[in-house]
């Protein structure tokens, strides 16, 4: 055992830091090997090819007789043989590895590419369905501007027909812009370019700019269409009483000269007033009550003094006609007192009643106004922006 493990020892004297090379290691087996065949017939050294460690004389003598046959029949030993045998196989690693590398290389590229395939098509079809969220949001230009046309035009009957049929429209435009506008806004995350994504945000832009306009347009047509016919209504109610006032001045001049038939058609003048002083009363206690307009009964109040005043003046040209001057004399003076109450009444109203209803309309338009136009002016920067966007992609 001391002699195999003085040889085993001298075998492995492979230097403690070695990297491996091919040379430390093959020149190391090659000593070893040449100091066992220096040994010649040995027969300690026989004993590591006995099986069961056995060692007798005899058995020794069939170990040497068959160690001397092997080195009789074996090839001798070339250490360049080694050194290249070993060198080639390296050589063959590094291909086989430099071909699997490629391999893999060419396999992760390959999905690379594929992923890059897919990411292109998703990104276009992304594309596709902003476009026609875009589209969408073209499809209700038309409505747009005829209504920003509508309201910069001076209303009148004409007006509120095409605003009420415009407005008619309104649904359908809102519910395209919505439409749109989720589209556009699903899709800005998707998106890479950031052109692209710049141009999703500002369709939805568009889409919602849109439909406030249409909201702040809505209510201002409904109330441009009420105080056109609040107006209207109030305008012949006034033109009423005017018609009646100058019925009564009428009769009054009448009566200066106070014949049978002056007086006659004096009277006749003053019955065709009351009938239209009660006829404007009627329009403008409609007006009050259906409108919730009070400042309609300071007119209700005017005339009824008028009226008033023409009844006193009704029953002093009767007692003319019967020649009783004192009861003449008396409604006189008490049409007189009514008349100027009615003439102080008058001095406290509008010179015409529409102008409370337009006054009032601009107070409770203005904020609907700067409402509508911020809007639009949102809607103005994300067309230019989509416009510019869509020569460029297109």
């Amino acid at each position: 055992m001391a002699l195999r493990k003085s040889k085993l020892a001298g075998s492995l004297h492979i230097k403690q830091n070695t990297q491996g090379t091919s040379n430390e290691l093959s020149f190391s087996v090659l000593d070893a090997r040449k100091q066992r065949a220096d040994a010649g017939s040995d027969t300690n050294e026989v004993s590591w090819g006995v099986l069961g460690g056995e060692s007798s004389k005899a058995g020794g003598q069939r170990a040497s007789s068959k160690r001397a046959v092997s080195r009789e029949t074996s090839m001798p030993y070339n250490p360049d043989q080694e050194i290249a045998r070993r060198k080639r196989r390296r050589r063959l690693s590094r291909v086989i590895s430099g071909v699997v590398g490629t391999l893999l290389l060419v396999a992760v590229a390959g999905v690379a590419g594929w992923y890059v395939y897919q990411d292109i098509r998703v990104q276009d079809a992304t594309r596709g369905e902003l476009h026609e969220a875009v589209a969408l949001v073209a499809e209700t230009d038309e409505t747009v501007l005829t209504l920003d046309d509508l309201l910069k035009q001076e209303v009148d009957e004409t007006t509120v027909e095409e605003m009420q049929a415009l407005q008619k429209g309104f649904p359908e435009a809102e519910k395209k812009l919505s439409t749109a506008g989720d589209e556009a806004a699903a899709v800005v995350e998707t998106l890479h370019g950031s052109k692209d994504r710049e141009a999703a945000g500002q369709a939805a832009n568009a889409a919602a700019a849109r439909v406030s306009m249409f909201e702040a347009g809505s209510e201002i047509i409904d109330k441009t269409v009420d105080v056109f016919e609040t107006a209207q209504r109030a305008e012949t109610a006034w033109n009423d009483v005017l018609a009646a006032d100058a019925l009564a001045r009428e009769a009054s001049h009448l009566v200066a000269d106070t014949t049978p038939e002056n007086v006659q058609r004096a009277s006749e003048k003053a019955n065709e007033a009351i009938e239209a002083f009660n006829q404007a009363s009627s329009e403008f206690s409609a007006l009050r009550d259906e409108k919730a307009r009070n400042d309609m009964q300071a007119y209700v109040d005017y005339i009824a003094k008028r009226v008033e005043s023409l009844g006193y003046a009704l029953s002093s040209n009767e007692a003319i006609l019967v020649q009783d001057k004192r009861t003449a004399e008396s409604f006189n003076e008490q049409y007189n007192a009514a008349d100027a109450e009615a003439a102080a009444m008058a001095a406290a109203l509008p010179k015409n009643p529409t102008e409370a209803l337009y006054d009032e309309y601009d107070n409770e338009t203005a904020a609907l106004f700067d409402e509508y136009n911020n809007a639009r002016a949102t809607a103005s920067a994300a067309d230019s922006f989509l416009r510019d966007y869509l020569g460029e992609v297109s």
